[in-house]
């Protein structure tokens, strides 16, 4: 399965260059679970990927702020730094052709803010979510069964449980912000915590993408 995945775009005006960054984390948690990942690097290769049918499913992947403007919703202004427009042009694209064709699509952090935003909501300054672990205990759908595990955090904004999106619904949360929410009949995964950042990769994570993307 051909999975294509959001980069963030890094620029160096120090020395004159433009980049793509993925942590390389990435392509193991891949190779563990089963999926080849194309790293969508441009809108030009999105929109040819799109147009081809050549991707089976989406990672909205994590890293750096959305902007205040994104998809015309409001966020709070002082979330100006590491503002990606390229890529969040890429990221509603990638809804839109998931939307069309039913297709999984998994938002990790960022990209669980971004499919919330798409979808109406608005995004909140959060506290005791940065560089932090915390423990959940809930009730996984995808998986079937009742779990309860430790998990990373490396965000400073959140969906507060009281702004979840039409059409989604809330799996877990903590502090009242959302960990995991699933769309209830498009096939549309949101999760704040990052599964290439584990040492030692969970099992639970593998399985869910396994589970999500359809994977025997």
């Amino acid at each position: 399965m051909y999975v294509g995945i959001t980069v963030q775009n890094i620029n160096n005006p120090n020395y004159s260059e433009k980049g793509h960054y993925l942590n390389v984390r990435w392509q193991d948690f891949a190779e563990a679970s089963g999926f080849t990942l194309i790293p969508l690097t441009s809108v030009s290769l999105a929109d040819q990927m799109i147009r081809e049918k050549y991707i089976q499913a989406i990672i909205l992947s994590g890293g750096g702020n959305l902007s205040k403007d994104f998809y015309n919703k409001n966020l709070l202004k002082e979330n100006t730094n590491n503002i990606d427009l390229d890529r969040e042009i890429i990221e509603k694209r990638l809804i839109k052709y998931s939307l069309e064709i039913n297709i999984p699509l998994i938002g990790i952090c960022r990209g669980m803010q971004a499919l919330a935003m798409y979808f109406g909501s608005q995004l909140s300054r959060v506290e005791k979510h940065v560089k932090t672990r915390h423990i959940l205990d809930y009730h996984c759908p995808v998986l079937e069964k009742n779990i309860i595990r430790e998990v990373n955090s490396y965000h400073d904004y959140g969906v507060m449980d009281a702004d979840v999106p039409k059409g989604f619904k809330i799996n877990v949360k903590y502090l009242n912000t959302v960990e995991q929410m699933f769309h209830d009949n498009q096939k549309m995964l949101g999760i704040m915590w990052h599964p290439e950042r584990e040492d030692k990769f969970s099992d639970l994570d593998i399985e869910l993408f396994r589970k999500f993307l359809g994977i025997k």
